[in-house]
């Protein structure tokens, strides 16, 4: 699969072809985000997203 990266520069497009495996690196990222605590849910699990007005 190759993953394009597309910016901009002085109205011009630039396409970039990376050539990656998807989700390369994810394990490793994962493993460490559990050895430093991070990996806990941002928001509540009993979170009710049908309340009237909630919002992101």
């Amino acid at each position: 699969m190759k993953i394009m990266i597309v910016s901009t520069d002085n109205s011009k497009s630039i396409l970039k072809s990376i050539q990656k495996k998807p989700r390369q690196g994810w394990a490793e990222a994962f493993k460490m985000m559990h050895e430093r605590k991070e990996d806990r849910l941002l928001m509540k699990d009993a979170l009710d997203v049908n309340i009237k007005n909630w919002q992101w």
